[in-house]
């Protein structure tokens, strides 16, 4: 606190009461004259006072702070989410606390385990590809109950409804996409995957596969690679598609960033995208306008994903729901009709 100044001194030279005081620094402006506020707050800044946080967390029990838990902060997709809500928070005059795994369990729990020591009053979960191994789940879980924290899981579907599970809907996403290009005349659409045992993976490779049914095409195996959400995994995939020398006039890939790898294999082995092969990705993040040709791709809204986020968070309600978000396409020159 600046200099020992103390909410008495405020409403001393401001000539009110500490309870006035107290209502116009917690936020109950709506018990104060407007004219009152605006000497309280500016008498408060002139004196240089600060509320004591550890006073304040010790009478209302809260301290103000969000825990968010992510696989990889240099997705640019998990990046976007952590703006958005970063500064969904701090218009609620809450901090937001960044936990970046790298895709490692272990790294889960120890967040896990140090926003609970720091008493954050939610936490924002995006499991890691590890936790969520079958093997690793029965421990994750345990972990997650006897933390005592309140959180959320985001962009991953679990299989418990014990708590908040807000998705993009990635059946509505890849449903887009893969008929975008069969609409424009691609017919042997490979795929790039994420990892198997991830919701949002698992969820886009069953629209594929009902997509090429419901247009009478037959599901080829041979098509599908399994990438890992990385720039080298979309390399690899369509690598291995062309060593095998498999028959594609298209690529739907996962997400952006194995989008852009199947550009560079493409373009490495002398493939034009958008003339001779077409290729949609999903995400849409920022470089896929910069891309040459500039990239189609399934475009999640973040801002419902963030909104629901943090009204989940403080609603304070008991009832938990799966709620699904419904991203868009944006059209680009990637995949031009044949």
């Amino acid at each position: 606190m600046a200099s020992g100044i103390t909410i008495k001194d405020v409403a001393k030279k401001a000539g009110v009461s500490i309870t006035t005081v107290s209502f116009v620094l917690n936020g109950r402006k709506d018990k104060v004259s407007a004219a009152t506020v605006e000497r309280v707050l500016s008498i408060a800044k002139e004196l240089g006072y600060e509320p004591d946080a550890s006073a304040i967390t010790l009478r209302t029990k809260k301290t103000h702070t969000i825990g968010f838990i992510l696989p990889d902060l240099e997705n640019g997709y998990y990046a976007a989410i952590v703006k958005r809500l970063e500064t969904a928070l701090s218009e609620k005059s809450y901090t937001l606390l960044i936990g970046n795994s790298n895709n490692s369990m272990e790294k889960d729990l120890d967040y896990l385990r140090e926003f609970a020591s720091r008493h954050v009053d939610y936490v924002v979960y995006i499991p890691s590809q590890e936790s969520l191994q079958p093997e690793n789940q029965k421990i994750l879980v345990k972990e997650l109950e006897n933390s005592g924290l309140n959180y959320l899981i985001l962009d991953r579907e679990t299989d418990t409804r014990t708590h908040w599970n807000i998705v993009n809907d990635d059946v509505y996403g890849a449903t887009l996409a893969v008929e975008y290009l069969l609409k424009n005349g691609y017919r042997h659409i490979a795929c790039v995957t994420g990892p198997d045992n991830v919701s949002s993976s698992k969820s886009r490779l069953h629209a594929y596969r009902s997509c090429l049914a419901a247009h009478g095409i037959a599901y080829e195996s041979e098509l599908v690679k399994e990438g890992n959400y990385d720039f080298d995994s979309g390399v690899r995939c369509v690598e291995k598609l062309l060593e095998e020398k498999r028959e594609f006039d298209a690529i739907f890939a996962f997400n952006d960033l194995m989008a852009y790898g199947a550009y560079s294999a493409l373009q490495n082995a002398g493939i034009q995208v958008g003339e001779q092969v077409g290729v949609v990705g999903y995400d849409d993040l920022v470089f896929s306008t910069l891309t040459t040709p500039p990239l189609t791709s399934v475009k999640p809204d973040l801002d419902e994903l963030v909104r629901f986020t943090v009204n989940a968070m403080l609603s304070g309600g008991e009832n938990k729901e799966r709620i699904y978000v419904k991203p868009s396409l944006s059209v680009r020159r990637s995949a031009p009709s044949k």
